[in-house]
């Protein structure tokens, strides 16, 4: 009947419990020593690792920030560096110009009072060139027309045929003098756009 019950139990709880529970315990300690608790070393080394690396990174971007706000500041203090030299250059420009327009202005100004000098000249000779061809042109035709007439008459004549020519020839040579004013005027008004835009 012992023997029956022997085979009948299902565990048999003589000495291979207590071997196999300190045979837990050692592995389990060996394991500790020899595996986990390496192992659980490295994984806190690793994550104060990762912390450092986080701290360095916000501390790099703060320097990263300060870069960049002196590269603004920098690229800054240069456009209004640009600018300045641009705006310098500008006056120096508009100054040199105004200095070529003044002169060039004085120029044609010049020119102008000259070929009007000139021109008044030329009206000049030409009126008293015209004065004597009038009148021996009038004491042709009083000639030619007046040997009837009393020599009273004659003077007359050819005073009054002296002043319808002088009258409608100077009227003709004002017109033609005008004209050439205008044209010359007008020539060095061109010359003067011309010379301002080149």
């Amino acid at each position: 009947m012992a023997e029956e019950m022997e085979k009948a139990a299902l565990f048999d709880f003589n000495l291979t419990l207590p071997a196999i529970a300190l045979e837990f315990l050692l592995l389990m300690f060996a394991l500790d020593k020899i595996y986990f608790t390496p192992l659980g070393k490295f994984m806190d080394d690793r994550d104060a690792w990762i912390r450092a690396q986080l701290e360095e990174v916000k501390d790099t971007s703060e320097e990263v920030k300060q870069l960049e706000e002196k590269a603004a500041a920098i690229m800054k203090a240069a456009r209004a560096e640009v600018a300045a030299a641009l705006n310098q250059m500008q006056k120096e420009t508009s100054a040199e110009l105004e200095k070529m327009i003044l002169e060039e202005k004085n120029k044609v100004e010049k020119e102008l009072i000259e070929a009007l000098a000139a021109l008044e000249k030329q009206k000049e000779e030409a009126l008293q060139a015209l004065d004597s061809q009038i009148t021996l042109l009038a004491e042709e035709i009083v000639n030619k027309l007046g040997r009837a007439l009393p020599p009273a008459s004659s003077t007359e004549l050819v005073d009054s045929t002296r002043n319808c020519f002088s009258s409608s020839l100077r009227r003709r040579l004002f017109a033609a003098i005008r004209f050439v004013l205008h044209s010359r005027v007008s020539l060095l008004l061109i010359l003067e756009s011309d010379a301002i835009h080149e």
